[in-house]
């Protein structure tokens, strides 16, 4: 009897990170389709990033992959080469057009992103109904990212491994409160928020972690009132807090040397002292 056939997990696509389930089936189901894909879901959600994995898994590089906006020559397209819409809809009846062309031409791959509904936009003639109705075709939405929340941290992760390789002594990560509160906003703008998120946390940060005073207004707003403070933010040196509270009195007293002397009960000549020690002019 020959042995039963090993499955074996699919290779990982590239610069694609989750472990959610429904976004995991979402990709697998992606990974089947013949010549034209389909990627519905709210903008940021990484549908074009997703296009992009795929199209490097397929045919082993970057090259061939061709913006739908650009699109000029159909008689060109050539069986290594994926046509990438980025809203399909808005595009327009001319682009639409040469993409159905470029399915005749019988050697081009599709894939059509869209944030509007597959369906609708067929039923009110905004989308071609010959680019979405090919045998083979595989429709598919994108979950939003406050559908998918566990993959916070490692998306979080991710981002940091991206930039933090682009610059020296950068974070080292996030405290535990700081991933709590971000695991708790809705992130209206999905994935590519949260990469703006974290890559102005990084130019921001004064410390080798990331804490809740490195997230944006909007996401501290709504965290719970446990994480309003970030106990596990490192402590900063004694010189670093001597030099903020020096800060802090010089602009409430709007540069009143004087004035911010006597809120830290010091002497004038003392703060003198203090601010040619740390720096602050």
């Amino acid at each position: 009897m020959a042995p039963a056939a090993q499955t074996r997990d699919p290779a990982p696509l590239p610069g694609i990170v989750g472990a959610d389930p429904r976004f995991v089936a979402v990709v697998e189901r992606a990974r089947t389709a013949g010549r034209v894909l389909v990627l519905s879901g709210e903008p940021g959600t990484g549908k074009r990033t997703l296009a992009r994995a795929l199209h490097v898994a397929r045919t082993g590089g970057a090259d061939g992959l061709v913006d739908a906006s650009s699109l000029a020559n159909v008689a060109s397209l050539g069986p290594g080469v994926t046509v990438v819409a980025s809203d399909v809809v808005d595009l327009g009846g001319g682009v639409q057009y040469a993409l159905a062309n470029a399915l005749r031409s019988d050697t081009a791959h599709l894939v059509l992103c869209t944030s509007s509904s597959v369906a609708e936009s067929v039923s009110a003639g905004r989308l071609r109904a010959d680019l979405v109705s090919l045998p083979g075709t595989v429709v598919e939405q994108v979950p939003a990212l406050r559908d998918r929340r566990g993959d916070v941290p490692v998306l979080v992760e991710h981002f940091l491994a991206t930039f933090c390789s682009r610059r020296s002594g950068c974070v080292k990560g996030m405290t535990p409160t700081a991933l709590a509160a971000l695991g708790g906003y809705s992130f209206p703008g999905n994935l590519a928020e949260l990469r703006t998120i974290v890559e102005r946390a990084i130019a921001c940060g004064q410390a080798s972690a990331l804490c809740m005073n490195d997230l944006p207004d909007v996401v501290r707003a709504v965290a719970p009132a446990a994480l309003a403070e970030d106990d596990d933010a490192p402590l900063p040196t004694l010189l670093e807090a001597e030099t903020d509270l020096i800060r802090r009195a010089l602009a409430r007293h709007e540069g009143n040397k004087a004035g911010a002397a006597r809120a830290l009960g010091i002497s004038r000549q003392r703060l003198y002292d203090k601010l040619r020690r740390s720096g602050l002019r």
